[in-house]
């Protein structure tokens, strides 16, 4: 998904910048591209029918927390941009999933993402059985 953003120079800098925090965070080196094309690969399991473990599934959902957390950092017009390749793939999430009514991971911070209270309409496998055993499905 190397998809051209055409950023000006001021915005690449930025969002160089707003990445390098986020890799020392991650302990590795993390792009826009690597996040944006994990979660379309993860959108994509989810449509098909998703089933790895419950732990799995948080793991890949936590994709969407650091790309959130580029969108909410970033200048209007760069916002802009990142938004743009990012929204048609939670469009894609929301057509393949459904809500619950409490987040899959509890979280301190309350500002917690809509991906964390929605489970794949097409269920099987671990994720299944994970989410009737902690009481998320009956």
């Amino acid at each position: 998904m190397g998809m051209n953003l055409n950023l000006s120079s001021e915005e690449a800098q930025e969002l160089r910048g707003l990445l390098s925090a986020l890799s020392a965070r991650a302990q590795r080196q993390v792009s826009f591209n690597e996040l944006l094309g994990s979660w379309n690969q993860f959108v994509a399991r989810v449509e098909r029918g998703y089933e790895d473990s419950i732990y799995d599934y948080t793991n890949d959902l936590s994709v969407r927390d650091q790309l959130q957390e580029l969108l909410t950092t970033t200048s209007t017009r760069l916002h802009e941009k990142l938004t743009a390749q990012v929204a048609p793939l939670d469009q894609r999430f929301l057509g393949a999933t459904r809500q619950i009514k409490r987040p899959l991971l509890q979280s301190l911070d309350e500002e917690i993402g809509f991906w964390w209270f929605r489970i794949p309409k097409a269920l099987g496998g671990e994720l299944d059985d994970d989410l009737r055993s902690d009481g998320f499905l009956r």
